[in-house]
């Protein structure tokens, strides 16, 4: 085992407990813990990118700029809202969307 890596991993684990508990941002608290364990590394830098999944961190990284950009346009509050009808919808009246499942379409004498 190696003793002086779990120590100061340990160490930076609970630094940055304690930092998050104490009201640091937790992005903030999440880069400094990364930087400390990369800087006080042996590794080489270059076995290090080779382990990246660029094509995952580059579909992450468009995926939160699409989620952004939803969010900032009102897209999400409008999705959300037409799925929280959707429920509500089925929980008011779920005998009449089992009858309608069931015969493939609307009761009989509803519009």
């Amino acid at each position: 085992m190696h003793y002086p890596l779990m120590i100061k991993t340990v160490a930076a684990v609970a630094v940055m407990l304690v930092a998050f508990l104490a009201g640091v941002p937790i992005a903030l608290v999440a880069i400094a813990g990364a930087a400390y364990t990369l800087l006080t590394r042996r590794v080489n830098p270059n076995k290090v990118y080779r382990e990246i999944d660029w094509k995952l961190l580059v579909l992450f990284t468009g995926l939160f700029v699409l989620t952004g950009g939803a969010e900032r346009a009102g897209l999400a509050d409008e999705i959300l809202a037409a799925y929280s009808r959707s429920i509500s919808a089925r929980i008011e009246s779920p005998g009449r969307a089992r009858t309608e499942r069931r015969s493939g379409g609307a009761s009989p004498g509803r519009a």
